[in-house]
């Protein structure tokens, strides 16, 4: 049974829709939790997924200790070829890995807003058939910029950089595919100060107006994005 490693930065941003899949395709997932102390193994097995979180890859060592050793471990997943997919934060630390610069967005996206797929990513093999422009969920106050080694395959009127690909399978999503109903309203939950009752910087409508709708729509094409991800494991 082949094994992937998952890294997990926080509770709350779990695998969502991916654990099902991966356990589908019959993978044995191995969950790091870096905020619980776990070293991340020397071997990386079949792949690697890196999860996202609230800290930001230019934080000071004691705000984020585990950045030197995720980025070391992303390079080694890199120089091995292994399938790579770094969701947020993930994608912002494969970014740095690749040779980026992630620094704070001018503006911040939290809630519902689409993507628009390149010509080149409406060919890549993992978004075939997708529709060239998809509503997606944001959660993120930090961007980057694109690797040249990078290929930019989707972006957003606020971020130009939301999906790229390096090599044949490596893959940062700035966007959350992966997101389940439970996870968002944690995620609320643990960030009350984005959301006031005067609306704050950004209306908590944005976030939760028309979600079931609005997942039900995303998750049968989030599922066969990532049903194809995991087959080049």
């Amino acid at each position: 049974m082949p094994r992937i490693i998952c890294l997990q930065h926080v509770p709350g941003e779990e695998l969502g829709l991916l654990e099902p899949l991966l356990e589908q395709f019959e993978f044995q997932i191995q969950k790091v939790r870096l905020d619980h102390g776990e070293p991340i193994p020397t071997h990386l097995a079949s792949g690697l997924i890196i999860l996202g979180g609230p800290m930001s890859v230019y934080d000071p060592p004691e705000k984020f200790p585990t950045q030197l050793a995720e980025i070391q471990s992303i390079q080694k997943a890199l120089d091995q070829r292994l399938p790579i997919l770094g969701i947020c934060l993930g994608a912002q630390l494969l970014a740095q890995a690749l040779g980026g610069h992630v620094f704070r967005s001018a503006q911040p996206e939290f809630g519902w807003a689409p993507i628009q797929f390149s010509s080149l990513g409406l060919l890549d093999s993992v978004f075939l058939k997708t529709p060239s422009t998809l509503e997606v969920f944001h959660w993120h106050s930090d961007t980057f910029v694109l690797p040249s080694t990078a290929t930019r395959l989707a972006e957003s009127v606020w971020t130009p950089n939301q999906i790229f690909k390096a090599g044949n399978n490596a893959y940062g999503f700035q966007c959350h595919l992966e997101v389940t109903e439970p996870m968002i309203h944690q995620w609320i939950s643990n960030d009350r100060a984005t959301f006031t009752l005067g609306g704050g910087i950004h209306r908590i409508e944005k976030v939760t107006h028309h979600l079931q709708e609005k997942l039900v729509r995303l998750q049968p094409m989030a599922q066969k994005i990532f049903s194809r991800f995991l087959s080049k494991i």
